[in-house]
């Protein structure tokens, strides 16, 4: 239908193809008539003109609708993979470390046994009986080590937990695993150490592992991976916290190991009970000299003397290598802490340091491993 423009009057509208009176709603047949100099304008009804507006706005609105689902998507799941492997990479990382302090822990765990040992033929050789105290401190820090290295598995284990949480639906081994892990802290033993280090207070453990025992169990009754990974986080701040006041308690025994094998030794060499010759066997035939009487220990006080102290030396670089061990574990701790922390802010992470400084740690358990297999221990 076409029409002129200039025939439009306020009086009148035009509806469904026809004129009608706006007094009289009533539709009046009309010619129209345009001028020359007027353009024709095809004019739809009014209601089919809406329905195709309506339809062109609708199908625009769909299609832009399903773009920003599709662009949600593709940038969702993007950053969901980025923080899944993020999330491995420090179940990873945190596996490791833990798997590393409970090899720790089981190490100074045989020099334990070791010192009790030495210590009750020290005493049947200098014909002393043998101290009940000493005896009841090594073997409550016995206990305090076996409960750290059983916290060391289960905070493994809740690594790997939270490991495969991050592939796949396991929150049912996560509750297990922060059951394991909450009541290996809970009522956490101290540990004491030797020498020096058992004359200080030690440190108090439940004022430190309170917090994290607690969330790990509000976990059970939220199932939210948020409060899981915030749980893991303040678990291992109080186990670093922890690790770190402990240390010197740690490193005590090592010393104390030291200082036992050495007595034995002097005792048993210049006793000429003990044939000490095979400790320096091997060094002399990598320079081309053979023993004369290798199967007989020395006759010579000085030769005795001077074996004393290679026995010294070696439990002097057996105990360097412990506190260089565990001096690395500290490190991993920290730095598995800070990554943690940048995780949960939602910031960028780098695993390398921890896995450097896990390296390094195993690499000096590792190294007396070597040397107790050497020994035949």
């Amino acid at each position: 239908m076409w029409i002129c423009l200039a025939s439009f009057d306020s009086g009148s509208r035009f509806r469904n193809g026809e004129w009608i009176q706006k007094d009289q709603h009533d539709p009046v047949p009309r010619s129209i008539f345009c001028d020359p100099g007027f353009h024709l304008h095809r004019v739809r009804p009014k209601a089919s003109l809406n329905r195709r507006l309506m339809y062109g706005r609708l199908r625009r609105g769909v299609l832009f609708a399903k773009f920003s689902i599709f662009l949600a998507l593709c940038i969702g799941l993007g950053a969901g993979c980025e923080n899944r492997n993020d999330a491995e990479k420090l179940a990873s990382a945190g596996l490791s470390t833990a798997n590393g302090l409970a090899a720790y822990y089981d190490s100074l765990g045989e020099q334990l046994d070791a010192i009790y040992q030495m210590e009750a033929l020290s005493s049947s050789l200098r014909g002393l009986e043998r101290d009940p105290q000493f005896d009841a401190l090594v073997l409550e820090n016995q206990a305090a080590l076996q409960r750290r290295a059983r916290m060391a598995r289960q905070l493994a284990a809740s690594y790997q937990s939270l490991k495969d949480l991050s592939g796949y639906d396991a929150s049912g081994s996560v509750t297990n695993s922060f059951d394991n892990l909450e009541s290996a802290i809970t009522n956490f033993p101290p540990l004491k150490g030797l020498g020096a280090s058992a004359t200080s207070a030690p440190v108090d453990t439940g004022k430190i592992l309170s917090t994290a025992a607690g969330l790990l169990a509000s976990w059970k009754q939220s199932r939210d991976i948020k409060q899981a990974v915030r749980a893991m986080t303040e678990t291992l701040s109080a186990l670093d916290k922890l690790y770190a006041q402990e240390l010197p308690a740690c490193q005590s025994i090592s010393e104390e190991h030291v200082t036992k094998a050495s007595v034995i030794a002097a005792q048993l060499i210049s006793k000429r009970q003990v044939n000490a010759w095979p400790l320096l066997e091997q060094q002399l035939e990598d320079i081309g000299l053979k023993l004369a009487n290798p199967d007989a220990p020395p006759e010579d006080d000085a030769v005795n003397k001077a074996l004393a102290q290679v026995v010294r030396a070696r439990s002097v670089h057996l105990q360097r290598l412990a506190d260089s061990a565990g001096e690395s574990l500290l490190t991993a701790l920290n730095q598995q802490l800070d990554q943690q922390k940048k995780f949960e802010a939602g910031e960028a992470i780098t695993v390398s340091d921890v896995v450097q400084a896990m390296e390094k740690a195993s690499a000096f358990l590792g190294q007396i491993e070597k040397h107790k297999a050497s020994q035949g221990q």
